[in-house]
């Protein structure tokens, strides 16, 4: 009866641990998640300042892992339409010199700190994904999204 007890034990303190651990890197993906939403959206509201596209109020995504899976460090803005058109290639350029006015790198060198994953305009307002390549997780993402395009 000893013997039952105390291997009880060990497999509780074992699942325990497992748990433990997972509860950890949960916590440290929601850190990362949040610091690289903050530096997204700040670089994304300093390359629209400088194409003239303003927002009234302050830029704020939406973070993809609901859709994409855990550890994607991919977001989401819906902005206003407004009557000075905004274009796919001058923003991604917006953004890479915005990216290198803040001193933000990317992990990859093959890739840009920010790439645009999705662009389009759906009532009456423009959709932008934004993946910012911080992690292996995310260079997967852009480059399944890369393979469909």
């Amino acid at each position: 009866m000893v013997w039952f007890l105390v291997v009880l034990l060990m497999v509780v303190v074992a699942i325990l641990l497992v748990f433990r651990k997972r509860w950890r890197r949960n916590k440290a993906i929601q850190i990362l998640l949040h610091h690289s939403q903050q530096l997204t959206d700040q670089t994304m509201a300093t390359a629209l300042q400088t194409l003239d596209f303003h927002v009234a109020k302050p830029l704020v995504s939406k973070p993809m892992t609901d859709i994409w899976g855990h550890g994607i460090m991919a977001f989401s803005y819906q902005l206003p339409l407004q009557t000075k058109t905004l274009k796919q290639q001058p923003l991604e350029q917006a953004l890479q010199n915005a990216a290198e006015e803040l001193d933000i790198a990317s992990s990859d060198p093959a890739l840009p700190p920010f790439v645009i994953t999705d662009f389009f305009v759906l009532d009456g307002q423009l959709h932008v994904d934004v993946a910012f390549i911080t992690n292996e997780a995310t260079i997967e993402y852009v480059r399944d999204v890369n393979r469909v395009a």
